[in-house]
Protein backbone atom coordinates (compact mmCIF):
# COMPACT_ATOMS: atom_id res chain seq x y z
CA UNK A 1 0.00 0.00 0.00
CA UNK A 2 1.59 3.35 -0.86
CA UNK A 3 0.92 6.47 0.78
CA UNK A 4 0.25 10.31 -0.69
CA UNK A 5 0.14 12.77 1.75
CA UNK A 6 -2.69 16.01 1.04
CA UNK A 7 -2.30 19.76 2.71
CA UNK A 8 -2.52 20.43 6.34
CA UNK A 9 -5.25 23.28 6.95
CA UNK A 10 -6.27 24.56 10.09
CA UNK A 11 -10.18 23.24 10.77
CA UNK A 12 -12.54 23.22 14.65
CA UNK A 13 -15.23 20.42 13.92
CA UNK A 14 -17.70 19.26 16.16
CA UNK A 15 -18.53 15.71 16.51
CA UNK A 16 -18.61 12.33 18.57
CA UNK A 17 -16.42 10.45 20.53
CA UNK A 18 -15.08 7.40 19.74
CA UNK A 19 -14.81 3.76 22.04
CA UNK A 20 -11.42 4.19 23.04
CA UNK A 21 -10.25 6.93 24.52
CA UNK A 22 -6.11 5.70 24.24
CA UNK A 23 -3.41 7.85 26.90
CA UNK A 24 0.35 7.10 26.90
CA UNK A 25 3.82 8.60 26.46
CA UNK A 26 6.30 9.34 23.79
CA UNK A 27 9.48 7.69 23.51
CA UNK A 28 10.72 11.31 24.97
CA UNK A 29 8.45 10.94 27.61
CA UNK A 30 5.67 13.54 26.31
CA UNK A 31 2.29 12.61 27.27
CA UNK A 32 -0.14 12.01 24.12
CA UNK A 33 -3.88 11.02 23.79
CA UNK A 34 -5.39 9.38 20.68
CA UNK A 35 -9.15 9.25 19.90
CA UNK A 36 -11.24 8.58 16.94
CA UNK A 37 -14.27 11.00 16.37
CA UNK A 38 -17.25 10.67 13.81
CA UNK A 39 -18.04 13.95 12.73
CA UNK A 40 -21.17 14.79 10.23
CA UNK A 41 -19.91 16.94 6.84
CA UNK A 42 -22.43 18.53 4.66
CA UNK A 43 -25.57 21.21 4.26
CA UNK A 44 -27.09 22.53 7.28
CA UNK A 45 -30.17 20.79 5.63
CA UNK A 46 -30.27 17.49 3.60
CA UNK A 47 -27.52 14.42 3.17
CA UNK A 48 -24.60 14.55 5.38
CA UNK A 49 -21.84 12.40 5.45
CA UNK A 50 -19.74 10.59 8.38
CA UNK A 51 -16.28 11.63 8.48
CA UNK A 52 -13.89 9.38 10.84
CA UNK A 53 -10.99 11.35 12.25
CA UNK A 54 -8.45 10.11 14.59
CA UNK A 55 -7.58 13.48 17.27
CA UNK A 56 -4.08 13.38 18.37
CA UNK A 57 -3.13 15.75 21.04
CA UNK A 58 0.24 16.28 23.35
CA UNK A 59 1.61 17.50 26.48
CA UNK A 60 -0.78 19.53 29.47
CA UNK A 61 -3.84 19.13 26.50
CA UNK A 62 -3.35 15.44 26.47
CA UNK A 63 -2.67 14.98 29.91
CA UNK A 64 -6.91 17.14 30.72
CA UNK A 65 -8.41 15.14 27.93
CA UNK A 66 -7.58 12.38 29.43
CA UNK A 67 -9.35 12.96 32.27
CA UNK A 68 -12.13 15.12 30.85
CA UNK A 69 -13.24 12.77 27.66
CA UNK A 70 -15.06 9.24 27.64
CA UNK A 71 -16.76 7.80 25.05
CA UNK A 72 -19.65 9.16 23.38
CA UNK A 73 -19.08 12.41 24.69
CA UNK A 74 -19.43 15.27 22.04
CA UNK A 75 -16.61 17.48 21.53
CA UNK A 76 -14.99 20.80 19.38
CA UNK A 77 -11.70 19.97 18.32
CA UNK A 78 -9.71 22.79 17.21
CA UNK A 79 -6.10 22.24 15.54
CA UNK A 80 -4.49 21.05 11.97
CA UNK A 81 -6.03 18.75 9.97
CA UNK A 82 -4.57 15.91 7.80
CA UNK A 83 -5.40 13.60 4.93
CA UNK A 84 -3.15 10.50 4.04
CA UNK A 85 -4.27 8.60 0.84
CA UNK A 86 -4.01 4.85 0.99
CA UNK A 87 -3.72 3.48 -2.66
CA UNK A 88 -3.95 -0.21 -3.14
CA UNK A 89 -4.89 -2.71 -6.36
CA UNK A 90 -8.73 -1.54 -4.78
CA UNK A 91 -8.09 2.25 -5.04
CA UNK A 92 -7.51 4.49 -2.60
CA UNK A 93 -8.63 4.98 1.16
CA UNK A 94 -8.50 8.34 2.79
CA UNK A 95 -7.02 8.63 6.43
CA UNK A 96 -8.08 11.70 8.23
CA UNK A 97 -6.11 13.13 11.48
CA UNK A 98 -6.36 16.29 13.54
CA UNK A 99 -3.33 17.22 15.69
CA UNK A 100 -5.52 19.15 17.93
CA UNK A 101 -4.58 22.34 19.70
CA UNK A 102 -7.78 23.10 21.39
CA UNK A 103 -10.78 20.73 22.17
CA UNK A 104 -14.15 20.93 24.43
CA UNK A 105 -17.06 19.73 25.14
CA UNK A 106 -19.75 20.79 22.81
CA UNK A 107 -21.95 22.86 25.02
CA UNK A 108 -24.79 23.21 22.41
CA UNK A 109 -25.92 19.32 23.73
CA UNK A 110 -25.54 19.56 27.42
CA UNK A 111 -23.41 20.92 30.67
CA UNK A 112 -19.99 20.84 31.65
CA UNK A 113 -18.06 21.51 34.62
CA UNK A 114 -14.83 23.05 34.39
CA UNK A 115 -11.90 22.02 36.71
CA UNK A 116 -8.81 24.39 36.70
CA UNK A 117 -5.72 22.66 36.34
CA UNK A 118 -2.77 23.40 38.75
CA UNK A 119 -0.23 23.26 36.13
CA UNK A 120 -2.16 25.70 33.67
CA UNK A 121 -3.02 28.49 36.87
CA UNK A 122 0.55 28.69 37.53
CA UNK A 123 1.81 29.25 33.93
CA UNK A 124 -1.10 32.14 33.69
CA UNK A 125 -0.27 33.52 36.74
CA UNK A 126 3.37 33.72 35.66
CA UNK A 127 2.71 35.22 32.52
CA UNK A 128 0.23 37.77 34.39
CA UNK A 129 3.53 38.93 36.62
CA UNK A 130 5.58 39.36 33.62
Amino acid sequence: MSEQKQAQKQITVSGVVGDTVKYSTTKLGQPYVSFEMAVQEGPRRGAKRTVYYTVNAFRQLAVNASQSIKPGDRLLVTGTAKEVLLWNRGGSIAKHTINAERMGHDLFWGTSEFTRGTENAEESTDKAQA
